[in-house]
Formats: structure tokens, C-alpha cells, sequence
């Protein structure tokens, strides 16, 4: 149930960062690309952890298609050491300075069942604060959480857990 909770909550706030940010005000760095440009960076793998409110370290590794689609892993590490973890995919897309993702389906963690696509819950926008070859710094647009991802290559898995 607490791991339930914990992923309820990321994903209010889906996806990326070894620490989260919260910023009043997200202007776009001025390197930042917007649009088709942005869709190009975005291609490809990246990581990212964070500390949820319940205490659980979440990472993810999110992989972008340049169809449109994505897959995003999700591990979760409680404070007991106890490994959970769930995959997600949909579609996603930038438009402007405004990154899009339409959760389409959930497993935990290997067989897909499909979600509701109407439901706003699985339909989230950030805006693009930081985006490079390296790094991707985005905020949710309602709920004003930052989150940081970093490049990794397209064989990445998960570090080991000490």
C-alpha cells in the first residue's frame, strides 16, 4: 500500500531527478530549445531519482522514440531496502516550450494492462526549464514540481542497490 501511495503520487507529478526543485517561477533557460528542436534532444534514454514524501527513494529511466512513443521503468527503494518496481508507456510530444505525456499503459511490472486515456490523471504537461545534450529539467504545470533527468545510453539499467 505505501509503495501504491508513493507511485500515486509521482505520478501526479511523473517523471525525473536526484533531487526535486520546486521553483515559483520556471522561465526558460536561454540555451533551451523549444518544439521540434526539443523533440530531437528528448530522443533517446534518461535517468533520474528522487526522495518521495513517504521517505522511498523512486528512480526511473525514461526512453523516448522518435514515433512518438515512451516506455518509463520505475524502481522504488523503501526505507526497509524492499525493491518495487512498475513500467509505464504512452505517447508524449513538445510543443513549445511545454513537454506532453499521455500514459497509455501500466505493468508491474512486465505484463501491460491499459488506463483509462481520458482520465486527466494519466495526461500530464511540464514546461521545459532546462533541456541539453546532457541534461533535462522540467515542472509539472499543476502541481509546480521540478524534476532533473540526465542522459544515459540506451543499454542503461538501474545502479545496484547497496
Amino acid at each position: 500500500m505505501k509503495y501504491f501511495l508513493s507511485m500515486l503520487i509521482w505520478f501526479l507529478v511523473v517523471a525525473c531527478t536526484t533531487s526535486p526543485v520546486t521553483t515559483q517561477n520556471s522561465q526558460l533557460q536561454a540555451e533551451t530549445p523549444i518544439g521540434e528542436t526539443a523533440e530531437k534532444l528528448l530522443i533517446g534514454s534518461w535517468y533520474g531519482k528522487y526522495a518521495s514524501d513517504f521517505g522511498d527513494i523512486i528512480e526511473f529511466i525514461s526512453v523516448r522514440s522518435s514515433d512518438g512513443t515512451y516506455i518509463v521503468k520505475f524502481r522504488s527503494i523503501d526505507s526497509e531496502g524492499l525493491i518495487t518496481q512498475q513500467n509505464e508507456k504512452g505517447i508524449w510530444r513538445v510543443e513549445g516550450n511545454r513537454y506532453i505525456t499521455n500514459t497509455k499503459a501500466i505493468a508491474k511490472p512486465e505484463e501491460f494492462a491499459p488506463v483509462d486515456a481520458m482520465d486527466p490523471f494519466y495526461n500530464d504537461e511540464y514546461d521545459i526549464i532546462l533541456l541539453n545534450d546532457n541534461t533535462f529539467q522540467y515542472q509539472h504545470v499543476l502541481y509546480k514540481v521540478a524534476f532533473t533527468a540526465k542522459r544515459v545510453s540506451n543499454n542503461y539499467s538501474f545502479p545496484k542497490v547497496k
